[in-house]
């Protein structure tokens, strides 16, 4: 069984309480079946790992629950700005989102025990990063990741965006996320 880490799943826990109240994790839970509910119940210690397919199904579960079509984004937008700290944001208004990037990558063990990042960059200010053997398919979490890595790359202090045209969601072999900026 994969796992993630606590530190995620705080920053999922903090979302759901600023968006949408106190008993919004809570909630959520109750909706999920009991058997992926049970490891997230409790209080959630950011040095521990817990399961990633209740992790995902949580955030897919207040995906449905709580009504808004971009709840995957803002969670992305806030999971970025959650587990980027302080220090490290002054340090990225000096780099570029290519950098980042690719750093990113290679600490993406320290929130996921599967899945492994290629990123490279592209003609003058692109990048191109693939996910592979992720544990969980699921295109609401891409939605997560798309929306971490645009944060992310905003926080370097330059415009863009980011796509993601290859979805393991959707049949491809691995997760394909695109980016530029100006």
């Amino acid at each position: 069984m994969s796992r993630v880490s606590g530190a995620s799943l705080m920053s999922f826990q903090l979302f759901l309480r600023r968006e949408h109240g106190e008993g919004a994790y809570e909630t959520v839970l109750a909706k999920m079946p009991a058997a992926q509910a049970e490891p997230l119940r409790g209080i959630i210690l950011p040095v521990n790992w817990y399961p990633t397919v209740s992790f995902v199904r949580a955030i897919e579960t207040a995906h449905a629950q709580l009504g808004s079509d971009d709840l995957y984004e803002r969670y992305g937008t806030f999971a970025a700005e959650f587990q980027i700290n302080t220090f490290q944001k002054l340090l990225l208004r000096f780099t570029s989102p290519a950098y980042m990037l690719n750093r990113a990558g290679r600490v993406w063990h320290r929130f996921h025990e599967t899945g492994e990042w290629n990123v490279s960059s592209g003609t003058g200010k692109t990048m191109r990063g693939e996910l592979r053997n992720f544990s969980v398919v699921s295109s609401g979490y891409c939605r997560v990741v798309r929306a971490w890595i645009l944060r992310a790359g905003q926080m370097t202090g330059t415009d863009g965006g980011v796509d993601h045209p290859e979805c393991r969601a959707k049949g491809a072999a691995v997760c394909v996320f695109t980016g530029w900026w100006k």
